[in-house]
């Protein structure tokens, strides 16, 4: 009997719509889901970084492949961008969650 590995609990499917490549996460650092910078092997993101995109969809876009990480840098610095966009509404959206668990 050949039983296939199974991905560890902590790891979901791939984010929907991305290929199986390799994945880095350009957002904000979200505690518990994802820290800024942090490379997904195979697109395979933990079960906070999928919490996080079904609480907030357009969070999916911080998640771009390896190869084109450049040049969604660039686009970052760009305020008026619309990654720069999504960026700072993830920012706001959870650090305004962060604030109210602490309350």
């Amino acid at each position: 009997m050949n039983k296939a590995k199974e991905a560890p609990e902590a790891a979901a499917a791939p984010a929907k719509g991305k290929k199986k490549g390799d994945l880095m996460y350009l957002g904000p650092t979200i505690a518990g889901a994802a820290r800024h910078g942090t490379v997904f092997r195979n697109g395979i993101l933990p079960k906070g970084a999928q919490e996080c995109i079904a609480e907030l969809p357009m969070a999916e876009r911080l998640f771009v492949e390896v190869e084109k990480a450049p040049d969604a840098v660039k686009e970052l610095r760009k305020s008026q961008s619309a990654l720069g966009t999504v960026y700072a509404q993830a920012e706001a959206h959870f650090n305004a969650q962060r604030s109210i668990r602490r309350e």
